[in-house]
């Protein structure tokens, strides 16, 4: 076990001995919209919008997306360093940011920069 692994079971056990493992789970993945949306318990959810941004299926399915992708990111960076090295890792860990960056503001024409 590393350090990391043992503070993940410390803090699943005392979230869920308090209850507020299975509250915040009820809160945010058995209700539709957002945590804004949730909170305001409003029946217009985003100005002209009359049905919730979010609905419970569709964030489990995106927080499973994100979880599967950013292990096969953490996969490949692996891959990576133990075929070409901590150098190569970098380069590409670092190219892979400032693409992103790039895409970023050219595909939301963002002109503040913060």
């Amino acid at each position: 076990f590393s350090i990391y692994s043992i503070s993940f079971v410390a803090m699943l056990c005392a979230t869920f001995a308090s209850g507020e493992l299975g509250m915040g789970f009820e809160y945010f993945f058995c209700r539709d919209g957002t945590v804004l949306e949730i909170d305001q318990n409003v029946g217009l959810y985003h100005h002209h919008r009359s049905s919730p941004s979010w609905t419970a299926e569709r964030k489990i399915i995106i927080l499973v997306l994100f979880t599967l992708t950013g292990l096969c990111g953490s996969s490949c960076a692996g891959a990576i360093t133990k075929r070409f090295g901590a150098l190569s890792m970098s380069i590409t860990s670092t190219t892979r940011k400032a693409f992103t960056l790039f895409l970023s503001f050219s595909a939301f024409k963002n002109n503040v920069c913060t």
